[in-house]
């Protein structure tokens, strides 16, 4: 079997990560589970990387049950690239310090892109060119996502600290 409990269990993190609902996540993770194995009896072959297939999977399978509820907003993914880079290597969002419930209260607040992001490039520790490369997204999208991520979560917690 291609995947053990820790693999099943990474999935279902990331499947979280997306729509923020513990049922909502069983099912996107089932239903890729069965395109999955339909996908392996087609090809009548191994899949190369199991678990960023899965994640293929599941982030479409998302996107798909937005756009059948009109929640999806096509525009989050079109991100205008024109603008410059903004320069974040002095700082770094592992430098943040977040207390729990002001953790939770921010994960409430964000959008499926950035708790994507961030379960990618934090959990799993994958590095930007790894992640443009597996979500198919241009680098400096994603560094202006980050740059982006990092004021939001910067204000938030300001405003937490003082409250």
């Amino acid at each position: 079997m291609v995947f053990d409990r820790p693999a099943l269990d990474r999935l279902y993190q990331y499947a979280i990560s997306l729509c923020g609902a513990e049922a909502d996540a069983y099912d996107l993770l089932q239903s890729a589970l069965e395109r999955y194995l339909q996908a392996q009896r087609k090809k009548n072959q191994q899949i190369e990387n199991p678990q960023a297939y899965m994640r293929q999977i599941i982030r479409n399978s998302f996107i798909d049950l937005h756009r059948q509820q009109r929640v999806y907003n096509s525009d989050e993914f079109d991100e205008q690239i024109h603008t410059k880079v903004p320069d974040i290597s002095s700082h770094s969002l592992e430098n943040l310090v977040i207390e729990q419930d002001l953790l939770e209260k921010i994960w409430q607040h964000l959008n499926f892109n950035e708790r994507e992001l961030l379960y990618l490039w934090g959990l799993l520790g994958h590095t930007i060119d790894e992640i443009a490369l597996e979500l198919q997204c241009p680098r400096g999208t994603l560094l202006a996502r980050i740059h982006r991520l990092r004021k939001k979560l910067q204000k938030t917690q300001t405003l937490g600290a003082s409250a």
